[in-house]
C-alpha cells in the first residue's frame, strides 16, 4: 500500500518527460498488486459459492434424513427442527420451533425425558432412551432417542441436541411377542403337569408352576442352574441315580420317554414318584435350540397300579390255595371226626391214649387254623357280616394275642365311634395278626397304640375306595420298623422276616379288609416303628347285632338224615357222628342218588327229618341245584349245607339259596351238633 501511495504522490510535471525507473518500477507492482486483488476476489467468491452449496446439502440432508433431530436450548425449547421429526409430529415447523420439546412427549414418559435431559447436562456425555412422542392429533408413537451437548462435551453449552429414530414397528413384534409369551407362560403355568424348558446345555430357562412345587426349587432361584442340579432323578427300584433323558435325546434328536416311573426327590427331601418325557425344540430351519422336560406326578396312580397288581397277585395264588384247601378239609374232615368219635368210644381209664388223641386233635385244629387261612387268603373268606363294635373287636382281639407278652395296648376310641358291618371271626384274625406282628416289631416290649376314628367322607382322602362313612383303625408300634424296599412286598403271601412265621399274616388281612370293601395301608420307618391304617365302611344301622348260641346240645332220638357228599371218607365219618348222636343216617354220593333216595322214602311214608349236603360235587349235581329240586318238590325240607370252600358266596348267604344252615369243614361233633340243633329247634318253634 505504501508503494501505490509513493506512485500517486508524483506530480503531473513529474510525468511531462519519460518516466523514470523508479516511477516504472512502482506503476508494474501497481499492476502486480491489483491482479493478486483481483485473484483473491474470485477466490473469495467461489469460496463463499461452495460454502452455500455446502450448507444446503447439509440443510437437504439433515431435513431428509431418516430420523428426525431436534435441538433445544437450557429451558427445553425448540431452537432447531428438521423436517423428518416435523412430518413425524404432524407439526408445521414454524410452530414447532420455540416450543418446549416436553409438550411432544407422551405424557406418561415426560419424567423419563426429563430424567434424560438431566443425565446429559450432569454427565456431559451422550445418553439415550426409549420414549413415546405425542402427534399434534395426541396419537403417540415409540421412539428411540439419544441426546448429546452441542458442539461436544468440551463446549460450554446447555444446547442438547436429540436424534430419533421411530421404533413403532419393532415395538410392535416386541409386543407381539410379550403378548404370545405371555399366553404361553399362562398356558405353562395354568397346566397340571411340570414343564421345564433348557438350552441346549441343559442351563434351565423356564419353570411353570407344578415344576417348582414338586421340586421345592422357585424358578428364580433354578434359571441358570444346570437341570441336574435342581432334578434329582432316582430309580424307583433300586433307589440309583438315573441320567438326565436330555442324553437321549441329544443323542437321537427324538422324543424320549421313561421307561418306567422314577422317583423325584425335592429340595426338601419329599420323594414323588413321577412319569418323565423330554423333546427337543427347533427353529425354523430344524436346528435344534433347547429342550423341554415334563413330568408328571403319578405317586397315588402308582399306588393304586402296585395295589391292583397285588390284588390280581393274591387272586392267582388264592385260587390254587383255594383248591388245595377245599381237598386238605375233606381229608380233616375226617381226621378231625374220627379223633373225637374215638375219644367217645375210649374208656375213661385209658388216659395214654386218650393223652395221644389230644395230641392229634391239636395238631388236627391247628392244621384247620391254617386251611382256613389259606381260604381266607384265597378270596378273603367271603365274609358272614353282621353289624358289630369295631372297638370291642378290637380290644377282645388285641388281649387275646397280648396274654403273656411284655407288650401293652393304649386304645383312644371315641364315645361315638359309629358301629361297622363285619365278618367279627375274619376281622378278629385281622386284628391278631396285625398285634401279633408289632409284638414281633418289639422284642424289648413296648406299646401298642390303637385309635380309632369316625371319617366322614372318605372321597377326600384319594385311596382306592368309595366315598362315603368309614371308621379308620390306626395301630401304630415303635419298633424296629421295615425297610423301605421290604414295603412292597409285606402283601405278598409267603414273605415273611421271621424266623418262624407262614408268611400269611399280612396277606390274609389284605385279603379280608378287601373282601370287606376297606383298604389296608402300611406306613413305616426302619427303626422308628410302623402304623397301620384300615378303612372300614360305617354301617347305616347303627342297631348292634346279638347272637345267642343254645346253652345244651341235644342227640337226635330216633329223627332221620340224608347226608350227601362225593368223599366217601367224609360220608363214613359223618355217618359214625350221627349215629353216635342217634341219628338214622342214609348216604349218598350226589344230588342226583340223594334225590332219587330222598322221593323215594318219602313216598314210602318214610321221610327225612332233615338233609345235610355238599356244596360243590366234581362232576355231579352240587348242593345249591340239588337243594333246589328237593324244595320244588317238597317245600317243607329242612336243607343244611357244608363245603370245604368256606369262601363261597353261598355259605355266607345261604339262606338266599334255600338252606336252614351252614357248616364249614372240617367240622367237629360238637359243631355239627349245635347246627343240627338250632335247625331243628327253629323248626319246632315254626
Amino acid at each position: 500500500m505504501k508503494r501505490t501511495e509513493q506512485i500517486l504522490a508524483f506530480k503531473d510535471d513529474d510525468l511531462s518527460g519519460t518516466p523514470t525507473d523508479e516511477f516504472q518500477s512502482l506503476l508494474q507492482e501497481l499492476r502486480t498488486h491489483q491482479i493478486e486483488l483481483e485473484l483473491q476476489n474470485e477466490e473469495l467468491l467461489r469460496t463463499q459459492v461452495e460454502l452455500l452449496e455446502s450448507r444446503d446439502r447439509y440443510a437437504n440432508l439433515y431435513n431428509s434424513a431418516p430420523g428426525g433431530y431436534v435441538t433445544v436450548n437450557s429451558k427445553g425449547m425448540v431452537i432447531e427442527a428438521n423436517l423428518t421429526l416435523v412430518e413425524m409430529l404432524h407439526f408445521d415447523k414454524n410452530d414447532l420451533l420455540n416450543y418446549p420439546f416436553s409438550a411432544c412427549i407422551f405424557f406418561d414418559d415426560q419424567d423419563t425425558y426429563y430424567s434424560l435431559r438431566h443425565l446429559i447436562l450432569a454427565s456431559r456425555n451422550k445418553q439415550g432412551s426409549e420414549i413415546r412422542l405425542q402427534k399434534k392429533s395426541g396419537a403417540h408413537f415409540w421412539v428411540r432417542i439419544d441426546g448429546d451437548l452441542v458442539g461436544g462435551a468440551e463446549q460450554e453449552t446447555d444446547e442438547i441436541q436429540f436424534v430419533i429414530k421411530d421404533i413403532s414397528a419393532r415395538k410392535q413384534v416386541e409386543e407381539k411377542l410379550a403378548s404370545e409369551q405371555e399366553k404361553l407362560n399362562v398356558t405353562l403355568q395354568s397346566i397340571e403337569d411340570g414343564v421345564v424348558t433348557t438350552d441346549t446345555q441343559g442351563t434351565i430357562i423356564l419353570l411353570n408352576r407344578i415344576a417348582e412345587k414338586l421340586t421345592g426349587w422357585s424358578q428364580d432361584e433354578a434359571i441358570g442352574r444346570f437341570l441336574q442340579d435342581v432334578f434329582n432323578i432316582i430309580n424307583i427300584n433300586n433307589r440309583q441315580p438315573v441320567g438326565s433323558l436330555l442324553d437321549n435325546v441329544l443323542k437321537s434328536g427324538m422324543n424320549a420317554d421313561s421307561d418306567s416311573p422314577m422317583v423325584l426327590i425335592a429340595k426338601d427331601g419329599k420323594e414323588q414318584i413321577v412319569a418323565e418325557s423330554c423333546a427337543p425344540v427347533r427353529d425354523k430351519k430344524g436346528n435344534i435350540i433347547g429342550f423341554v422336560w415334563v413330568f408328571r406326578d403319578i405317586t397315588e396312580k402308582h399306588k393304586m397300579q402296585q395295589e391292583l397288581i397285588k390284588t390280581k397277585k393274591l387272586e392267582s395264588v388264592g385260587v390254587l390255595a383255594g383248591g388245595i384247601a377245599h381237598d386238605f378239609n375233606n381229608i380233616l374232615a375226617s381226621i378231625l371226626g374220627n379223633i373225637d368219635l374215638a375219644e367217645y368210644f375210649l374208656k375213661p381209664d385209658e388216659e395214654k391214649v386218650h393223652k395221644l388223641l389230644k395230641q392229634a386233635k391239636k395238631a388236627s385244629l391247628r392244621a384247620k387254623d391254617l386251611t382256613y387261612q389259606l381260604l381266607t387268603f384265597s378270596k378273603g373268606g367271603e365274609p358272614v357280616k353282621k353289624i358289630a363294635s369295631i372297638a370291642e373287636v378290637i380290644k377282645e382281639s388285641s388281649s387275646f394275642v397280648l396274654q403273656g407278652s411284655n407288650v401293652k395296648c393304649e386304645y383312644h376310641f371315641p364315645a361315638d365311634l359309629w358301629p361297622v358291618e363285619i365278618d367279627t371271626g375274619q376281622m378278629s384274625q385281622v386284628i391278631q395278626n396285625l398285634i401279633f406282628n408289632a409284638i414281633h416289631a418289639m422284642p424289648e416290649g413296648g406299646i401298642i397304640t390303637i385309635d380309632c376314628e369316625n371319617i366322614s367322607d372318605a372321597g377326600n382322602l384319594k385311596l382306592p375306595i368309595d366315598k362315603g362313612r368309614y371308621v379308620r383303625i390306626s395301630i401304630q408300634d415303635s419298633g424296629v420298623g421295615i425297610p423301605a424296599e421290604q414295603l412292597d412286598k409285606i402283601f405278598d403271601p409267603y414273605f415273611t422276616t421271621k424266623k418262624k412265621g407262614s408268611g400269611l399274616g399280612l396277606a390274609i388281612a389284605h385279603s379280608i379288609i378287601r373282601q370287606h370293601d376297606g383298604h389296608i395301608a402300611v406306613d413305616s420307618q426302619q427303626g422308628k416303628g410302623t402304623t397301620v391304617a384300615i378303612y372300614l365302611a360305617a354301617s347305616v344301622d347303627q342297631q348292634i347285632d346279638k347272637q345267642d348260641l343254645p346253652e345244651s346240645l341235644q342227640t337226635g332220638g330216633k329223627k332221620r338224615v340224608l347226608f350227601m357228599d362225593d368223599e366217601a371218607m367224609v360220608r363214613e365219618m359223618a355217618s359214625e357222628m350221627l349215629t353216635h348222636m342217634e341219628y338214622e343216617v342214609v348216604l349218598a354220593k350226589d344230588g342226583t342218588e340223594a334225590l332219587a333216595i330222598y322221593q323215594e322214602n318219602r313216598e314210602a311214608g318214610n321221610p327225612f327229618d332233615f338233609v345235610i349236603v355238599d356244596l360243590t360235587i366234581p362232576g355231579g349235581i352240587g348242593g345249591v341245584e340239588t337243594t333246589r329240586k328237593l324244595l320244588a318238590a317238597d317245600p317243607l325240607a329242612k336243607v343244611i349245607v357244608t363245603s370245604g370252600y368256606s369262601n363261597d358266596p353261598v355259605m355266607s348267604n345261604y339262606e338266599d339259596y334255600g338252606f336252614v344252615g351252614v357248616i364249614n369243614k372240617p367240622f367237629r361233633l360238637n359243631e355239627l351238633c349245635a347246627v343240627i340243633h338250632n335247625v331243628l329247634e327253629d323248626s319246632t318253634a315254626l
